[in-house]
């Protein structure tokens, strides 16, 4: 008979195991909540009002990369909350914004409308008031509305809170804190009442330092990355901008995270469709060697500016559902009404496209992106107007020549097709595509920036000339 393991042998064993387990899981701290998980799935019953229908929570998250998110394949940082949110419902991969600046992406959002049709083609311009918004459509339905900025130009002076009956973007200085803001939301939850609320809340934390040089990002102390993590993004060539830019996601983890706690203790959220969406993303470093400039967003329409994390989930959203196929913010406005059963409220004439279809697996067919930047701004070398389609992308610009990527064998855009001698055949019908896109023009006028919202956008620095870039 084999000699049983003595048990001071067993016990000293069971230590070295504990310690090295211990010793791995130092390396990164990872808080795993269960997922929420949705109701079996079941359309949304039509309805023409709020009635007994879901609530809407919308997160607009600021300067929020996708790719940077650990639902989207960033293994550097933990996003636990975000990542259980896209399992529990959709996560759309190839989601869009029409232009990579604040302002005219929430507009986008709020009206279901590209930028040239809603009137918001730069920071600080308003939001024209005969414009319809997601918020005004849900108060006529019924609903208690409410929302909370981050960021004093989506305030009142621009027009965002048209349909809110309670609308907070009153605050010391030109942003606040993403904690001070979910507080008032705390607050307001505990007055709001029994009908069905739209929440929608904006955290700005993410942008970056402007005035900074070199930039930085500056999340909560407990948030900024030690020694060891600052090693290990060197180690992966990354500069340490981009560690404490990751750490300011992980902020915004923990951020919705309290939030849907909030929700879940009140026995409000399985009656919630939560959607999660950025207004635009953001240029860490990969600019750098093209331009001798980096960290920025507005006047280039590379992915990394202009593809968003979108997550959909809630009552009637199928769980662990990965969309590929291109998607646009302003799909929202229409997808949400529908998601809480009111299609019938859908005004006629958006640029959107309710994604339901999409998301029950129905066919679908892929939408083109049309991309533009501040046409206004006099940057050097900016991006005037881009098109998506196919997996190929057409990029004009004003002073640098055309570019066309292929995107499944180049989705870095380090590859200038155009300029290897051999136009792809896609090049020209897209370039004539393109072109008739913009020449449909702006259904809009130009606009005068408040003279206090004018002093607020030069110390964001959103209207400081930038440093000079060479071609």
């Amino acid at each position: 008979m084999p000699a049983r393991p003595r048990p001071r042998l067993l016990l000293v064993l069971a230590v070295v195991l504990l310690g090295a387990g211990g010793g791995f899981l130092a390396l990164r701290k990872v808080e795993r909540p269960a997922p929420y998980v949705p109701p079996p799935y079941s359309p949304p019953p039509r309805r023409t009002n709020a009635a007994e229908g879901p609530n809407l929570l919308l997160v607009t998250l600021d300067t929020t990369r996708a790719d940077r998110l650990g639902c989207f394949g960033n293994g550097l940082v933990a996003t636990p909350r975000l990542d259980a949110l896209a399992a529990s419902g959709a996560k759309f991969e190839g989601a869009f914004c029409p232009m990579p600046e604040t302002d005219p992406s929430h507009a986008s959002m709020l009206t279901g409308l590209e930028p040239g049709r809603h009137g918001v083609l730069e920071n600080g311009w308003r939001l024209l008031p005969e414009r319809t918004t997601l918020a005004e459509v849900l108060r006529a339905a019924g609903y208690t509305t409410y929302g909370a900025v981050s960021v004093e130009h989506l305030g009142t002076k621009t027009g965002f809170h048209q349909g809110f009956d309670v609308f907070d973007a009153e605050f010391e200085g030109h942003q606040r804190e993403g904690g001070d803001t979910l507080a008032l939301v705390r607050t307001w939850l505990d007055d709001v009442a029994s009908r069905p609320f739209f929440l929608w809340i904006h955290w700005f934390d993410a942008h970056r330092d402007v005035g900074a040089k070199p930039p930085r990002y500056r999340p909560p102390e407990a948030y900024l990355p030690d020694a060891r993590t600052e090693r290990l993004y060197e180690e992966r060539s990354l500069p340490a901008e981009v560690a404490r830019y990751d750490a300011q996601l992980r902020y915004l983890d923990r951020l919705l995270g309290d939030l849907l706690d909030e929700l879940g203790r009140r026995g409000a959220l399985r009656n919630t469709v939560v959607a999660v969406v950025a207004d635009h993303g953001e240029t860490l470093h990969e600019l750098v060697d093209r331009f001798e400039y980096g960290y920025t967003h507005g006047d280039y329409l590379y992915d990394h500016q202009v593809r968003v994390p979108f997550l959909l989930a809630g009552p009637g959203i199928p769980a662990g559902k990965v969309i590929r196929e291109q998607v646009r913010v302003f799909d929202l406005f229409p997808t949400a009404l529908a998601a809480l059963g009111l299609e019938a409220r859908i005004p006629e004439g958006l640029d959107g496209a309710s994604l339901l279809p999409l998301v029950r697996g129905e066919p679908w067919q892929d939408l083109p992106v049309f991309l533009r930047s501040d046409i206004r701004t006099k940057y050097r070398n900016t991006h005037e107007a881009a098109l998506r389609q196919g997996g190929k992308k057409l990029i004009l610009s004003r002073e640098i020549p055309a570019e066309f990527f292929d995107l499944a064998t180049d989705p870095e855009e380090r590859r200038n097709l155009l300029a290897a001698g051999a136009a792809p055949p896609e090049a020209e019908p897209m370039r004539e595509r393109l072109r008739a896109w913009l020449a449909r023009g702006l259904a809009i006028e130009e606009q005068e920036i408040d003279p206090d919202l004018r002093k607020a956008l030069e110390a964001l620095g959103y209207l400081q000339a930038r440093p000079e870039r060479s071609k």
